[in-house]
């Protein structure tokens, strides 16, 4: 039997923990309040600070927000809106981050 790649652990690890936040949290974008049903998807989940920058934050549940597509899209191509930005402030804060 084949030994799992790294990077499929590591893919297996992030599903998990994605799981584990949508299991505590409610399913709906957490900035424009849609409801996103009851099966997560992998684009609801967003890094507040991107992991490629901040990768220690990487599995941080405060650094994960909730999005439907539409504000997610938003996020990425830099149109931030005002919520995401004092959630962006509140994890610069707690990880003394500047």
């Amino acid at each position: 039997m084949k030994e799992k790649s790294k990077k499929q652990k590591e893919r297996g690890k992030l599903v998990s923990f994605f799981l584990e936040i949508w299991k505590e949290r409610p399913h709906k974008c957490i900035n424009c309040k849609k409801w996103l049903g009851n099966e997560p998807l992998s684009y609801m989940f967003d890094h507040l600070l991107e992991k490629s920058k901040y990768p220690e934050l990487k599995y941080e549940e405060l650094n994960i927000c909730i999005l439907c597509l539409e504000c997610h899209d938003n996020k990425t191509r830099g149109f931030v809106s005002e919520t995401i930005k004092k959630l962006i402030e509140i994890v610069k804060n707690q990880f003394n981050i500047l």
